[in-house]
């Protein structure tokens, strides 16, 4: 999947991103499927520069269709390493809860994420801050056909300077 995209958030000011992900989905057990993804991202902000985060994630995905309606569910866990133009970077694990149901060429997507990271700032020297990170993302997608996709979703980040 190739997705592109520009906004305004209160935490950036003005971004765009460019995100690739490629995917595989193996039957186990049919409805039972192994999957597995990764993706790169590259992101531009007013206030932070660039930023580029690459994601690995593998999960186990159940999936059924009744009639003209197919429903999914996911559960994923991985890593997402974060690095930035000013020097800070963070290195984290997350688990991913997904559900998506789909009808004809509509499908909705509701995702739960949870990241728990370690980072360091971007300090003058002698070193930057070492801080744990825990992150919610709530998000819902809608996708009409193969074209137009409206997303909207909420994070609370939570952050704390350790005294390493």
């Amino acid at each position: 999947m190739l997705q592109a995209g520009f906004g305004w958030s209160e935490k950036d000011h003005w971004f765009g991103f460019l995100k690739i992900e490629l995917g595989l989905k193996v039957p186990v057990l049919p409805p039972i499927c192994a999957n597995g993804k990764t993706s790169i991202k590259l992101k531009g902000t007013e206030l932070v520069g660039q930023e580029i985060t690459i994601r690995m994630i593998w999960g186990v995905a159940i999936e059924a269709n009744l009639g003209p309606l197919g429903v999914s569910a996911e559960f994923n866990y991985g890593i997402e390493v974060v690095v930035s133009e000013t020097g800070s970077w963070q290195v984290g694990l997350l688990v991913q809860i997904v559900g998506k149901a789909e009808i004809f060429i509509v499908t909705v997507a509701v995702k739960i994420e949870l990241l728990a990271a370690i980072g360091r700032k971007a300090l003058p020297p002698p070193g930057g801050a070492v801080e744990a990170i825990g992150r919610a993302k709530f998000a819902v997608e809608v996708e009409i056909c193969w074209f137009l996709a409206i997303s909207v979703e909420y994070s609370i980040e939570y952050r704390e300077e350790l005294a390493i």
